[in-house]
């Protein structure tokens, strides 16, 4: 199992005692060290704790707060700084970072319908098919209810998010940014002074997410070992779809290069839509062999390559940047992968994003041009979804 070894968890103002469900259904989280076979109120320092570690904070429900008299702007302040929960790492000791130090592995702060350990099983099998992990990441998930508009850019400071129904109380959202900006200050490259603006600024940004109840499926590269993965969703969707979601941001935050040197390496070459459709293709192609692996798909390219044909007649384009471009984008994958021009185990290990591979597809890369004007020669045989002989033999 790899990521984080241990974990301590301080400053709890509610019941140290996991994750439960209230009589409403809903999710009231404790802090919880994440191993199935400890309590943090008696092995908090056991070294076996799981490597993906739950830091979630003590939420009460809806009624709860309902019920009671609003506070102070700064009696919310303070008591969401009580509840969000202090995380010290136990490499912390030797380290010369003031506040501690975080080390590479998946924290969740959840508070959507779905169950904390679910997450971490599904992220731990996620993380597992890594050939190395070095990124801390801080993954939140919460939901959300009907939506209410087009994607609206301007309000979400550039992103493509749609405003929808927000179910989170003010308290909720005010104890999950403490949560938020308590992990931060407790990284080792967002925790630097020199950090403080772009701290700052994320924060503001996540906020207006919560608040305007943004349909957030995104992973940001704050640093090259530090990432954040946010996801808002519906609930009542079926689990194979969000555990397709959560696998494939998180091998966002796996892919290594997507931050630091590669990014100057890519603009001196000159971006373009390859830059999105070997990131997300390599993301969404990595979800249908590990995400199908948990809900037992037997084979995996005919559901991708059926998907991605399928994508076509929505919106009458062959364009892989069209409706469903991930999928369009994974299936090109796979076409270069047949063609013997990439390898799919680096694919599937993250390897690929180790030392900048992904600069070399580009536009002139004959190859990677005649994958991105044929990626959609698909044809069905029986049961079965593959690429067409002349795809596969083509000359680029």
């Amino acid at each position: 199992m790899r990521g984080v070894a241990f974990v301590l968890l301080i400053t709890f103002l509610f019941c140290g005692c996991g994750s439960s469900s209230t009589a409403n259904g809903e999710n009231t989280l404790g802090a919880a060290n994440s191993s199935p076979n400890t309590t943090d109120s008696q092995n908090s320092d056991s070294p076996t704790s799981s490597p993906l570690t739950t830091f979630e904070a003590a939420i009460s429900d809806h009624e709860d707060f309902q019920n009671q008299e609003p506070d102070s702007d700064s009696n919310e302040k303070n008591a969401s700084k009580e509840i969000a929960t202090s995380l010290v790492t136990e490499s912390a000791k030797d380290s010369n970072f003031e506040a501690g130090a975080l080390v590479p592995g998946v924290t969740f702060l959840n508070l959507s319908g779905i169950l904390t350990t679910d997450l971490e099983q599904w992220a731990e099998v996620a993380e597992n098919k890594m050939a190395s992990q070095n990124a801390r990441v801080l993954t939140v998930l919460y939901n959300i209810g009907g939506n209410l508009g087009p994607e609206d850019p301007d309000r979400f400071a550039g992103f493509p998010f749609t405003p929808n129904e927000v179910l989170l109380t003010k308290r909720q959202i005010d104890d999950l940014m403490a949560g938020i900006e308590d992990w931060l200050r407790s990284d080792p490259c967002m925790g630097h002074i020199e950090q403080r603006n772009h701290l700052r600024n994320e924060l503001r940004q996540y906020r207006v997410w919560l608040e305007e109840g943004a349909d957030t499926s995104t992973q940001r590269a704050l640093c090259e070992e530090t990432r954040f993965v946010m996801m808002a969703f519906e609930s009542g969707g079926p689990i194979w779809d969000l555990q397709r979601f959560l696998v494939h941001e998180l091998y966002h935050a796996f892919q290594q290069d997507l931050e630091g040197d590669c990014n100057e390496t890519i603009d001196r070459r000159g971006r373009g839509d390859h830059v999105p459709v070997v990131v997300e293709g390599a993301a969404e192609y990595f979800t249908f062999f590990t995400a199908g692996e948990l809900y037992n798909d037997p084979d995996p390219v005919s559901t991708m390559l059926k998907e991605a044909k399928t994508a076509t007649t929505l919106d009458q384009s062959d364009d892989v940047m069209g409706s469903g471009m991930a999928t369009r984008a994974a299936a090109l994958v796979r076409l270069m992968i047949e063609r013997g021009q990439l390898d799919h185990q680096s694919i599937i290990d993250g390897s690929f994003f180790h030392n900048c591979q992904r600069s070399k597809l580009d536009g002139s890369n004959p190859e990677f041009l005649y994958a991105m004007d044929n990626w959609n020669q698909i044809k069905r045989e029986g049961t079965e979804w593959k690429f067409t002989a002349s795809a596969l033999a083509g000359n680029p």
